[in-house]
């Protein structure tokens, strides 16, 4: 039961004779905020709908902690110092669960609800805030917190702005998720989806940084997207404390725009590779063993794994992490490459591998790109083309805009042989010429760097731009306007 109220909080006495433990929380009217005494507190709400999304809330912590008893309560109105704002309580089986679902209702009832406060201070002045206004919370700015990364021309607004609207799920809150979620939620991915069965062990904790000790015995899933809420407070994130099979994979998957794959199990990494292909999704994929690891993107259409493995390899023919141990530092460098993949799919700021694999022997180290290529009759074959559900970073650049690029890029002429060609200086280190009516992929298959279509009045080279990065070439941009503009 949700209940607000402008009377004082009474906080309830239960009988549950069901419960193990019981966790309560209260919040109360702070002394000072940032340095500055308070004096008084105003809180006021849309009453009927911070009552339904609470009722709402409290089912939800119900149905997912098994709690057998759970209340909230939130005063509104004028609040003296020391006074109870809000007051939460569980009751479950056991204690673990109890907090948990504490820790959550109260990081959702921030996120969710329709209530502000306001602060009056000493010195007169006095402030609205929303609930989640808290030191580090959603009032920063995306403008400020992003500045550095919005700065960069591979980014810029549009690219940030794809990333807010992005939706990624990893499958596996392990080593590899534990490096993967903190940047995918910095960088400002708006939605991550996390999948992961497991309860936190003490062998998991050298490698998996993104828990401590003190969360041996809890859900991995819950404490992982409990770490990204503090991390950023523009991501939302879902939990799914369930294990991958073939039956779910499908619903599983279905909601969001990229996958990654943070699994150790061979299973699990074929389930992936079948879904992604038939639902048109692309799949950033990784393993390691001890010391070394691979990683790579798989685009539906693409080169995939069965491709490399027509016989699926059965679990067991390599050693677990377990069996033949690993590195801690093993699986958080693979996490990060695996971020880096998922933010070259949704920007389109450099050329994901999605033709190559590449190879890391971290004893050396050294390094070895394999190419990748399609094995007929292959599953792969019949994939539907991808649909990019995220924004498209904006592939019409201008001439202001490319002449800042730091990086090399190709300028290419799409122009025919009937026309004018006077070269247009943008900086770039080459300048191509390859009519429209004659062009051939194949033509810029093997270049690593960006590619700048141009053509006379902008027209054809946006076309094609568009058609290519549709196809996986997610370098390639147009110049808005064309050489006549």
């Amino acid at each position: 039961m949700f209940r607000v109220t402008e009377s004082p909080i009474l906080p309830p006495n239960p009988e549950c004779r069901d419960a193990g433990g019981f966790v309560s929380f209260e919040g109360r009217v702070r002394l000072k905020n940032e340095g500055q005494p308070v004096i008084l507190l105003e809180y006021d709400a849309f009453v009927e709908m911070a009552e339904s999304e609470g009722a709402a809330l409290l089912e939800e912590a119900s149905t997912k902690f098994g709690l057998v008893w759970v209340q909230a309560i939130h005063r509104i109105g004028r609040l003296e110092v020391g006074d109870i704002a809000v007051w939460i309580g569980c009751a479950a089986a056991h204690r673990k669960e109890a907090f948990l679902a504490c820790e959550f209702i109260i990081d959702e009832l921030k996120r969710r609800l329709p209530i502000w406060k306001k602060e009056h201070y000493q010195g007169g002045a006095s402030e609205w805030l929303n609930l989640k206004s808290e030191p580090n919370g959603p009032e920063l700015r995306p403008s400020d917190v992003f500045a550095r990364q919005i700065a960069m021309p591979e980014i810029g607004p549009a690219g940030q702005e794809a990333l807010m609207q992005a939706k990624v799920l990893i499958v596996g809150a392990g080593g590899l998720a534990s490096s993967a979620l903190p940047y995918l939620a910095a960088a400002g991915v708006g939605h991550l989806g996390i999948v992961e069965p497991d309860l936190l062990e003490p062998s998991n904790l050298h490698r998996q940084v993104l828990f401590s000790s003190e969360d041996i015995g809890r859900s991995k899933a819950q404490l992982a997207a409990a770490a990204v809420r503090r991390i950023h407070p523009f991501t939302k994130v879902s939990a799914f404390e369930a294990r991958l099979n073939a039956d779910n994979v499908d619903q599983l998957i279905g909601d969001f725009d990229v996958i990654v794959d943070g699994t150790d199990r061979f299973d699990a990494k074929f389930i992936l590779n079948d879904a992604c292909q038939r639902l048109g999704r692309p799949l950033v994929q990784a393993s390691i063993h001890r010391l070394e690891g691979h990683v790579q993107t798989i685009l539906p259409g693409s080169p995939c794994l069965r491709c490399q493995w027509p016989n699926q390899p059965t679990d067991g023919c390599v050693q677990t992490c377990a069996e033949s141990g690993v590195l801690g530092v093993v699986p958080g460098i693979f996490g990060v490459l695996e971020a880096t993949e998922v933010l070259k799919v949704i920007t389109g700021f450099a050329e994901p591998l999605w033709k190559e694999q590449l190879l890391l022997d971290l004893r050396e180290p050294s390094m070895l790109r394999i190419k990748r290529t399609k094995r007929a009759g292959c599953i792969c074959e019949a994939a539907p083309p991808w649909q990019r559900t995220v924004l498209p970073v904006d592939w019409e650049v201008t001439r202001d805009q490319v002449k800042q690029w730091s990086r090399p890029f190709i300028c290419l002429d799409l122009r025919e042989e009937w026309e004018p060609r006077p070269e247009l200086e943008l900086g770039q280190k080459e300048w191509r010429w390859s009519p429209l009516s004659k062009f051939n992929r194949d033509s810029i298959a093997n270049d690593s760097c960006a590619i700048v279509l141009v053509c006379a009045h902008g027209i054809r080279s946006a076309a094609l731009a568009h058609q290519l990065r549709e196809q996986g070439c997610l370098q390639t941009f147009s110049l808005l306007g064309g050489v006549d503009q």
